[in-house]
């Protein structure tokens, strides 16, 4: 039965950091480059030159892992490739079909509740100051593929951020009432940190198998505004009752030590 009423509760903000541990390569376009440049280039903001983290590649990375951690997505069946999936069955996976949205071609009348906004670099004048960089605030890494018939090499490079490039991370949840019944929190952001710590064990961006990708995550306490708040111009507040897990924040060292790095 399609919900009648749908009223906003309030949004949840996470702010942080992504701290690159090896190598990050988030390919962007090639316009410019000419012979002898990389072969695949990062994506940078074209007003200030600086890469970031799309918003979209986090939140889609986070997304096919928590997927693939519960295993139940997959074609319709009958549907062709690139088709419908099933849908969410276990009241785990509707949890992630609420938070990340379902296919537009679902009759659930409630929005995804999750966004993700662009990464900007929190650090490009530490960046800027390393004089070993290739170029603007990345270096050039060299792979070679070889031909196992021929055993013949062919170089490749790939422009990376480098390791220690610090991102702000900047995730906003909002939670609904529908039909009078609020969306159990708790439950909501479950499927939220288990996609960043999935991505903190595994890889951002391309080139994992070769080492690159390896990310660590800092969320700040959360704070909130609810709908009161939006109609009376009151600013967020801390967050009770949700805790950020303990692999998803640094100690006060790593954290002072990050920060010291912070434009």
């Amino acid at each position: 039965m399609a919900a009648t009423t749908i009223k906003l509760d309030q949004k949840i903000f996470f702010t942080g950091l992504i701290v690159a541990q090896t190598g990050l390569s988030i390919g962007g376009t090639d316009t410019g480059l000419g012979a002898g440049g990389a072969d695949r280039v990062v994506i940078r903001d074209p007003l200030t030159n600086q890469p970031y983290i799309p918003g979209s590649t986090l939140k889609g990375r986070m997304r096919s892992l928590v997927e693939r951690l519960y295993g139940e997505f997959g074609p319709s069946p009958g549907a062709q490739a690139g088709g419908p999936i099933k849908k969410p069955a276990t009241p785990e996976t509707k949890q992630l079909g609420a938070l990340f949205g379902l296919a537009a071609d679902d009759s659930t009348p409630v929005p995804g509740r999750l966004a993700v906004r662009d990464a900007k670099l929190r650090n490009a004048r530490w960046l800027d100051g390393q004089r070993d960089l290739d170029l603007p605030y990345t270096e050039l890494k060299t792979e070679v593929t070889i031909d196992r018939i021929t055993a013949r090499t062919t170089p490749h490079h790939y422009e990376r951020v480098p390791a220690g490039a610090i991102f702000g991370l900047d995730i906003v949840v909002t939670t609904y009432q529908v039909d009078g019944t609020a969306d159990e929190l708790n439950a909501l952001l479950k499927p939220l940190f288990l996609g960043l710590r999935l991505v903190q064990d595994e890889t951002l961006g391309a080139c994992g198998s070769r080492g690159y990708g390896k990310v660590r995550f800092h969320l700040d306490a959360p704070t909130t505004r609810n709908a009161e708040a939006y109609i009376n111009g009151e600013p967020a507040m801390p967050l009770d009752g949700v805790e950020v897990p303990a692999d998803l924040r640094m100690n006060d060292e790593e954290l002072a030590a990050v920060r010291e790095t912070l434009n």
